[in-house]
């Protein structure tokens, strides 16, 4: 074996190009190349160099590595960081004030996998790597969706939020709702928590054109029905239906024109006790479903796990009770559901036998 000479710089940014050309790992081009390694080197020895935690090798193993290399073709064109790019990196960051971490976070979820916002500040170093140039494009793409951050910002008064308090009353839509009706049509930037900050007061001011924007679309919506108190009474239909697997899956996979600021979690929180009142316009719409599909003899909902255990649970408990010849049959047939693994059931027969049940 030859004598072992310093792993370069300038070596670690070839393999690194090549690596981003070829789109091959070191390890997977030890793996597949079609003519066997010298002696001595190994899967993890190239890996090992670039991780810098080897600092020499051998001379052939190099040369071998790069020939390698040098006989796979292209899988993605490359452009080298030149200054004009970097120029324009630095200028799109100026413009909008929005860092590389945020351009590639959450909105970016078409992004390429490899691209990340460690490899973009790595651009604007002195050493100049070559990357995908599909990279270099999409980062721009995303630069180019963001407004500038000269957008007049004013302050926040107290008499803003109590206007936008009292149209989040009148039309008994969320600020959260307001964002995902309006889609894609927000400005950029607006989201929940940017609201949130001006109600809160932790904002003092904001961008100018999302105010306006948010004022703007509640006062093209109309006024809810008014909210009315969510009773006891109330409460327990819902529990109901719930028992008998009409809400929330059924509702929402199967119900018309279901009011567009009604979701899942928020019929979730009317069974909790913490819910007070309720858009009457939401309730009814639910009621009103759930009461014409236990009148609908072809309605069928899955026996679920939690129908079973609640059968089970009902039957533990009137376990030696009266000889109730209703009971008796409710028994037996809840019993003959579970051993034949029953996977649809009409509700009103889960009704009226939770109803034999606890006579």
């Amino acid at each position: 074996m030859g004598a072992f000479e310093p792993i370069t710089a300038d070596l670690l940014e070839k393999l690194k190009a090549e690596r981003e050309r070829t789109g091959v790992t070191p390890s997977a081009l030890l793996r597949h190349c079609g003519s066997p390694p010298p002696d001595g080197l190994s899967l993890h020895m190239p890996g090992a160099w670039l991780r810098g935690t080897t600092k020499a090798a051998n001379p052939k193993h190099v040369v071998w590595v790069l020939e390698a290399y040098a006989s796979l073709p292209s899988t993605r064109p490359v452009v080298r960081i030149s200054d004009a790019i970097c120029e324009h990196l630095k200028a799109e960051i100026a413009r909008t004030g929005v860092r590389p971490g945020k351009a590639l976070g959450q909105g970016a979820k078409d992004r390429p996998f490899d691209l990340n916002s460690t490899k973009v500040l790595g651009w604007l170093k002195a050493a100049r790597p070559s990357v995908p140039k599909a990279h270099v494009d999409y980062l721009f793409d995303r630069y180019a969706t963001f407004p500038d951050r000269s957008a007049p910002y004013v302050p926040i008064t107290d008499a803003y939020r109590n206007e936008l308090m009292r149209h989040r009353e009148r039309t008994g839509i969320s600020f959260g709702s307001l964002l995902r009706m309006a889609d894609k049509t927000t400005p950029p930037g607006l989201t929940i928590n940017t609201v949130n900050g001006w109600i809160s007061g932790r904002a003092k001011t904001g961008r100018a054109d999302q105010l306006d924007w948010v004022i703007t679309h509640y006062e093209t919506l109309p006024a809810c029905d008014m909210r009315a108190p969510f009773t006891e009474e109330m409460r327990d239909r819902l529990g109901n239906w719930r028992d008998l697997g009409l809400i929330p899956a059924f509702y929402f996979s199967n119900a018309a024109d279901i009011p567009h600021d009604l979701t899942s979690s928020m019929l979730g929180n009317w069974l909790t006790k913490n819910t007070k009142s309720v858009t009457r316009a939401h309730y009814d719409h639910v009621a009103a479903f759930c009461e014409a599909a236990l009148s609908d003899p072809d309605t069928k909902v899955r026996f679920n796990s939690a129908m079973r255990l609640l059968l089970r649970e009902v039957i533990r408990k009137r376990q030696g009770r009266s000889d109730d010849p209703a009971r008796t049959l409710a028994i037996e047939t809840v019993r003959g559901w579970l051993a034949l693994s029953v996977l649809d059931i009409h509700p009103k027969q889960l009704q009226k036998l939770l109803s034999a049940l606890s006579q």
